[in-house]
């Protein structure tokens, strides 16, 4: 697989941590993360190259859907859009009817975890 862009938005420092762990163990991506919708937004108008961008459903100064519709607005059509949620189910479903590219449920098993986003990434 070829090196690609993935643009972290998540406030929760040991979230973080473990993407950059599973990003690490399937190889060469670069990782950029945010902590704010505000700081994603920024980024991504900034950035333009992202391939996929994992996104906390609940940001501090900004919820999924916001965030989602904001950055669709100003990314390319090629940016692949990925939540990360905590969410009950009837969140979830809510969610999923703004159509992002899919929906990974924390707590991440971390066994998992590196598969299912390399399967976002080769998609």
């Amino acid at each position: 697989m070829t090196s690609k862009t993935v643009f972290i938005a998540d406030d929760d420092p040991d979230i973080r941590s473990l993407l950059e762990i599973a990003l690490s163990d399937i190889g060469g991506h670069e990782v950029i993360f945010a902590e704010t919708g505000m700081q994603a937004l920024s980024m991504t108008a900034e950035l333009g190259r992202a391939d996929i961008a994992l996104l906390d459903m609940y940001l501090p100064d900004m919820q999924g859907p916001e965030l989602l519709t904001r950055i669709r607005a100003i990314a390319p059509a090629k940016l692949k859009i990925v939540f990360l949620t905590g969410a009950t189910a009837p969140v979830r479903e809510e969610l999923a009817q703004l159509k992002p590219d899919g929906i990974i449920t924390k707590p991440f098993d971390p066994l998992t975890l590196a598969e299912e986003i390399k399967q976002y990434l080769s998609s």
